[in-house]
């Protein structure tokens, strides 16, 4: 007979805590329904994207690229891009104020 190692179960690299069924989080997640668990992936991925589109540094990125855009010019599939993008994030801009009949595209001032 050959000689084997007795194996585990789960994560072997020790960092893992191990399993306590007193623990009161590991009772929390085993009562926890999956549309619940899935509800609550789902606040932590908007906070992550409200957090980022808030931030000042996306503003001026964006701002930096629309500018970049329009410097090097343009062909219709990148203005309707950009319109696309200015349109979504400056809901109260209209389609006649963006990109359309050679405007100039506003500044990113508020992203929301």
């Amino acid at each position: 007979m050959t000689d084997t190692k007795a194996q585990t179960n789960g994560v072997s690299d020790g960092q893992s805590k191990p399993y306590d069924p007193d623990d009161p989080e590991t009772q929390r997640q085993m009562w926890r329904p999956p549309d619940i668990e899935q509800d609550m992936k789902e606040m932590e991925r908007r906070k992550r994207v409200e957090m980022i589109m808030n931030s000042q540094v996306f503003r001026e990125e964006l701002e930096r690229i629309i500018e970049s855009q329009l410097s090097e010019g343009y062909t219709p599939s990148n203005m309707a891009a950009l319109q696309q993008v200015t349109e979504l994030l400056l809901p109260h801009a209209t389609k006649q104020s963006t990109l359309r009949g050679g405007r100039g595209l506003m500044p990113v001032n508020d992203v929301r």
